[in-house]
C-alpha cells in the first residue's frame, strides 16, 4: 500500500541476474524483474550566445526597416525643410 525501499540494491540485483545467466537459469524464476529498457536520449540543442539566438529576429527587423527606408528618408527631408522654413524670417532684409 505504500512505497518501501528495495531489499537488494540495483547493483546486487544486476550481479544476481548475471550469475543466473552464467548458470543458465532464467532470472525471472528467482523473482528478479526483467532488465529495464534504456531511456531514449533527449535532444536538447545548444543554448548559443544571445546575439546568435537573436540573429534571425534581428535580420527580419533590419529587412523590414530597409523596405520602409524610402518613406522614412522622405519624411525626414520634409521635416528638415519645415525646420529650415520655420527659422527663416518673413522680413525682407
Amino acid at each position: 500500500s505504500f512505497w518501501r525501499p528495495a531489499r537488494l540494491s540495483k547493483r546486487t540485483q544486476n550481479d544476481l541476474r548475471k550469475a543466473c545467466v552464467q548458470q543458465g537459469i532464467e532470472p525471472a524464476t528467482i523473482g528478479l524483474l526483467p532488465p529495464a529498457s534504456p531511456k531514449p536520449l533527449r535532444y536538447k540543442p545548444n543554448k548559443l550566445e544571445k546575439h546568435e539566438r537573436m540573429r534571425a529576429e534581428r535580420q527580419a527587423t533590419i529587412k523590414r526597416n530597409m523596405e520602409k527606408m524610402p518613406e522614412t528618408i522622405q519624411a525626414w527631408k520634409e521635416d528638415k525643410l519645415k525646420e529650415i522654413a520655420k527659422q527663416k524670417t518673413s522680413m525682407p532684409f
